[in-house]
Parts: C-alpha cells; sequence; structure tokens
C-alpha cells in the first residue's frame, strides 16, 4: 500500500516544522526499508491513547496548533513524495466491502445501521467520492493519520507528533475531523467541536496562511462534515483487515468516529 515508502520519504527528505523524532536512519527500497528514530522516553514526554488519556479542549487545541503549524508550512505546495490525486494507492471496492462486512460480523451493533448503509453507498460510489476530495482548490500537506495516539507531549507543553505513513495532499480540515473524531470523547464533542474548528482556522491566520485563502467557518464546517467519511474508512479497513486492530481498539475508535458520520 506505499506506507513504508511514504514514511521514510518524510523523515528522509522532509523539514518538519513542528517536533518530530531525531533519525538516526531512514533507507528505502522497493523491497526493504530501515527507520530507526530517537527513543523519546529519553526526553520524559507523554504518549497519550485512546483507552486512557482524557483530551480536554485545551489539549485539543495543542494538537490543532501542531497540525495548522504543518498545513500552513505546506499551503498550497505539498512536497512531492506525499499521495496525491496521480500518485495515491488504490482503494479497493472489494476490500472496503470486506472489512466492513468482517467489523460488523465481529461486533455485531458496534456501527449503527444507518451509518453502516451510508458506508457502503459511499464505498460503491468512492470514485465519486474521491474526485470530490481531489477538485481543484486549497490542499496541503496533511499528516493522514491524525489520532491522538501519534501526537506525544513533551514537558514544557509541546505536541510533536510522527507516524507519517498515510501523509498525503488534502484539504487541512481532512487532519481536524480526523483528529477530533477519533480522539475526542464523542458525548462531548458536539458542545466543544465548532469552538474547536473556529480555533484551528485562527491558528492558520496567526501562523501565516494567506488571509484570502483561509476558509470561512461556514467553508470549514462543510468540509469538516464532508471528510468525516475518512476517519470512519480507515478504522473499518484496518478493524476487519487481518490483525491490524484486536477488538478493543476498534471498539475504541468507532464509538467516536461513527459520532461525526
Amino acid at each position: 500500500f506505499d506506507v513504508y515508502r511514504n514514511e521514510i520519504d518524510a523523515y528522509a527528505n522532509l523539514e518538519m516544522p513542528v517536533c518530530t523524532p531525531k533519525v538516526h536512519i531512514a533507507k528505502w527500497t522497493r523491497s526493504r526499508f530501515c527507520l530507526a528514530l530517537e527513543d523519546l522516553r529519553a526526553e520524559k514526554v507523554t504518549f497519550p491513547n485512546i483507552w486512557e488519556t482524557n483530551l480536554t479542549e485545551d489539549l485539543a487545541q495543542k494538537v490543532l496548533t501542531t497540525l495548522a503549524t504543518i498545513h500552513v508550512k505546506f499551503w498550497n505546495n505539498a512536497p512531492p513524495g506525499c499521495w496525491n490525486a496521480e500518485h495515491r494507492p488504490f482503494r479497493g471496492k472489494l476490500v472496503a466491502l470486506f472489512t466492513h462486512w468482517v467489523v460488523r460480523r465481529k461486533l455485531p451493533g458496534l456501527i449503527p445501521d444507518d451509518v453502516a448503509q451510508l458506508f457502503d453507498i459511499a464505498v460503491w460510489n468512492w470514485h465519486k467520492v474521491q474526485a470530490f476530495y481531489e477538485r481543484p482548490g486549497l490542499k496541503t500537506m496533511v499528516h493522514g493519520d491524525s489520532h491522538m495516539g501519534n501526537f506525544f507531549f513533551k514537558p514544557d507543553g509541546t505536541v510533536g507528533t510522527f507516524d507519517f505513513q498515510v501523509k498525503s495532499e488534502e484539504h487541512p480540515i481532512r487532519d481536524v475531523v480526523y483528529f477530533l473524531s477519533c480522539s475526542y470523547d464523542h458525548e462531548k464533542l458536539p458542545a466543544v467541536e465548532k469552538n474547536l474548528v473556529r480555533f484551528y482556522l485562527a491558528e492558520l491566520a496567526r501562523l501565516g496562511a494567506p488571509a484570502d485563502e483561509i476558509p470561512t467557518f461556514d467553508q470549514a464546517w462543510l468540509q469538516y462534515r464532508l471528510h468525516a467519511l475518512s476517519p470512519l474508512y480507515a478504522f473499518v479497513f484496518s478493524g476487519g483487515f487481518s490483525n491490524l486492530m484486536d477488538s478493543h481498539q476498534t471498539v475504541c475508535g468507532f464509538c467516536p468516529n461513527v459520532s461525526p458520520v
């Protein structure tokens, strides 16, 4: 699925504007790869997770600042090497439908029937969905897998990130909805998500994104809702494909993911 080359490219060729682990070696060939990063435990960082970490609005803002910093760095100028409309792994309908069936069979009732129906409709029309996502307009390099487990918190409050296996050229709001829907308590999210989207937009302006290119709140909120399918697709695939996630991870991931959809 090209994830290993994509990740090696991030560490070997890109200068990230946020805190990431130091790279000891990052090499890739068509048959093998090697990636060695610093042991962040020596820096006394905290690694959050969806089982134990209580994501507060303040902590979510810090993560959104980290994402906004990446987005502004590559604003309408995604670097060569990341996935884009011409170079992106094929997402087969059969694989998506099969993994969806596996998840529903393994964990009945986890995905509500209306969401399951919507997912199947989207998969059958995936070429149209992807064409919509890739139409001309605002793009940047997004992290692509911006759930809470791919960030770390330093003692000074700095939020760093890692795991760039699915970095790609996308609308920046994709990272926002992916992060919030995968990480925030789904019962508390509706009360804060609009404020967090507004905070993210303000951070884009503060960090130097062109003022006339920053989406309005209404434009961003529309994109937020349209991109809610992306994290759901990711968890369906991971939860139903081999052993990428165990049942406990799948349940923890799906509960917040289903809510925005």
